[in-house]
């Protein structure tokens, strides 16, 4: 119960701020608590449950006028359906790399050990890889409208 308090006070903070805090989760637990890979990913997932929920409560009414207009197209603007295009690509990306993403840390801990070293490296890598993504994106023109949201846009941000 403590481990879990302890997780989700984590979670709660760095979820707001500009680090992965997922990676943040899983650091914690394979360090402080002894968790697998598999284990440790699936229970940052299961915290982002309550960060999905505070946010579909904060933006309810975003969030609903987005979903009448994704069953109402016709009805939408060009404004709406750029972000609703968006938003759909953006998540699909998302879901296939962390697909991808688990897959591999489950096969890399299967074959290597979940030693928490293994798995801060690992995270760090992939941290940087993060970090590096956003700086070049950042040296570009940083700040976009809704209406020059574009596919590589979405790309990028998946």
């Amino acid at each position: 119960m403590f481990e879990q308090i302890i997780l989700g006070t984590v979670q709660g903070i760095t979820e707001w701020l500009p680090v992965s805090s997922e990676g943040v989760i899983v650091l914690i637990q394979a360090n402080f608590f002894g968790g697998g890979i598999a284990e440790s990913v699936q229970l940052a997932l299961f915290l982002h449950l309550g960060t999905v929920l505070a946010a579909l409560v904060y933006f309810r009414k975003d969030v609903f006028n987005l979903l009448y207009k994704l069953f109402n197209l016709k009805k939408a603007d060009f404004e709406e359906k750029n972000i609703l295009r968006f938003l759909i690509i953006s998540t699909f990306i998302s879901g296939l790399i962390g697909l991808f993403m688990i897959g591999s840390l489950v096969l890399i801990e299967d074959y290597i050990g979940a030693s928490a070293k293994i798995i801060t490296l690992l995270i760090g890598i992939l941290l940087l890889f993060t970090g590096a993504l956003q700086l070049s994106y950042k040296s570009r023109d940083s700040y976009r409208d809704l209406k020059n949201l574009g596919f590589s846009d979405s790309m990028l941000l998946g």
